[in-house]
This record gives C-alpha cells, structure tokens and sequence, in this order.
C-alpha cells in the first residue's frame, strides 16, 4: 500500500510539474511514467502543438496578404488620383477630390484579468486556446469588413464602367482604371476566402483541443482541485463608415468614390496587419514541439 501510495505521489509530482512548464507557454513537455492521466495529457499537448502551429503558418500568411492588399491597394488608389486629373485637364468638368478616410475601429480586450490559477494545467490550457480562438475570431471579423469593402468597389467599378461608356472618349481612360478597380476586388475577395479558410481550420483545431482539455479534466478531477471553467471574452467590434455619394452623375464623381472606397480598402489592410503582427506576437510565446507535424 505505501508503494501504491509513493507511486501515486510521484504521477502527480510529475503532472504538476508538467502543468507549470505548461503554463510558461512550454508545449515540448514529456511524461515519462505510463498511466491514464499521462496519456490524457499526452494526447491534450500534440493537439495544442498541432493548434499553435496551424495558427503560427496562417499568422505569417495574414501578414503576407494584408501587405499584398495595402500595396495593390496604394497603388490604385494612385492611379484612379492620377486619372482623375487627366479627365479635370480635359473635360474641365472635375470637381476636387475628396479624401475623407474612415477609420476603422478595432479593440481588442485583455483576456482573463483576474482569473485564478489552479495547479491543473488543463484550465490554463483550455484559456489559452481560448485567447487563440478569440482571436482568430476577431480576425474573421475584420476579414468580413475586408470583404465588404471589397465588394463595394467592385459595385463602383461597375458603376464606373457604365458611366465612362456614357462619357464617351473623355471616360475612355477610366474605364481602364474601373476595370483595374474591378480585378483588385475580386483579388481581395480570393485572398480573404483563403485567409476565411485557414481561419476555419484553426477554429476545428482549436475545437478538438478543447474537447481533450475536458476529456483530461475529468480524469484528474479525483485528486486535484476543480477547474474553473474557461473564462469568456467578449469582443466588440465598431466599424463606422461613411455614406457613399447621393448619386454618380458623371464620371469626375465616380473617381472620387473609387478613390475613397479604395482608401478604406488601404485602412482595413492595415487594421489587418496590426491584427495578424499581434497574433504573432501572441503565438510567439509559446515553445512548440517540432516533432509533431502542423
């Protein structure tokens, strides 16, 4: 019996001492002793591995694309200025260009302020892929925003369009620029589709972790404290934007509205890009196992 009871000591000496690792962001932590509990937890660090993995690839990803989306974005947003000038030199009919940008505004609370800490890693585990979630959710979110943007100057470009074959020879050059407007868009939407997709992936990923963090709980419920539950975050998420023109009357007012659609598109890649640099920053800290595929 003193054996049984010396052995038992050991197990959870050793799972203690694997939950605080754990807890430091540690994901490389190895059980020796064989058991129930042990495998739990096993099988609880290969999906966390396999979660921050996947969310560190679509981080660098996200990065990649809001960049891509902030540059293709500049460089519209020039052109359709630059056109607009031509069409005022030769129509003399231009009005001046409107640059009112809309701010985007994304906040993001501190999770868990005050939650307590219990030696059971499984709850620091389960609020850690919590945070992880959270943000891809957020990240959802302003992919969403993204999307409607780009949606919009799609529907200006078509508008575009219509109203340079009205203007004649003076809307020639603009439609280029309406049909250069029309493939950004639609490069957007491709990019955030893909973006939406990795993203749904994570959330799977993150849904399975959680699924071997209670499995877990439950087995060391008898000789550890009980978890609290995961605590929730909730996020909320103001975008104000500005009405588009009453009316395009002529090409000059198409411009100013794909001018101005195209710098929201700018500001929202850039609202993406802090996004994904704090998600990297947050998967940075943690130390995954580089054995363990993603």
């Amino acid at each position: 019996l003193s054996w049984a009871f010396n052995s038992m000591v050991e197990m959870l000496e050793e799972l203690s001492s694997a939950t605080e690792r754990v807890a430091a962001c540690n994901l490389t932590v190895t059980l020796e002793r064989p058991g129930q509990l042990q495998d739990a937890f096993r099988a609880m660090l290969a999906q966390l591995n396999l979660t921050v993995g996947r969310m560190r690839e679509t981080s660098v990803q996200l990065a990649t694309a809001a960049a891509e989306i902030t540059a293709l974005a500049q460089a519209q947003e020039q052109a359709a200025q630059q056109q607009a000038v031509g069409i005022e030199e030769i129509g003399g009919t231009v009005a001046s260009l409107s640059n009112a940008a809309r701010d985007i505004s994304i906040k993001a609370r501190e999770v868990l302020g005050d939650a307590e800490r219990t030696r059971t890693m499984t709850v620091e585990m389960g609020e850690q892929i919590g945070t992880l979630r959270r943000h891809a959710a957020s990240v959802a979110d302003l992919l969403a925003v993204v999307h409607e943007i780009a949606d919009r100057s799609d529907l200006l470009a078509l508008n575009g369009s219509l109203e340079a074959v009205r203007a004649g020879e003076a809307g020639r050059g603009f439609a280029l620029v309406a049909g250069e407007m029309r493939r950004l868009a639609e490069r957007v939407t491709g990019i955030v589709d893909d973006v939406r997709g990795r993203l749904d992936d994570i959330e799977r990923s993150g849904a399975g972790a959680v699924e071997t963090t209670v499995r877990s709980s439950e087995l060391s419920q008898r000789t550890t404290e009980a978890a609290r539950g995961i605590a929730t975050l909730t996020e909320r998420q103001e975008s104000d934007t500005e009405a588009a023109a009453s009316r395009v009357i002529d090409v000059v007012a198409v411009v100013v509205d794909g001018t101005r659609a195209l710098s929201q598109l700018r500001d929202a890649a850039e609202g993406l890009r802090e996004y994904a640099a704090d998600l990297e920053l947050q998967i940075a800290a943690f130390e995954v196992d580089k054995n363990i595929d993603s």
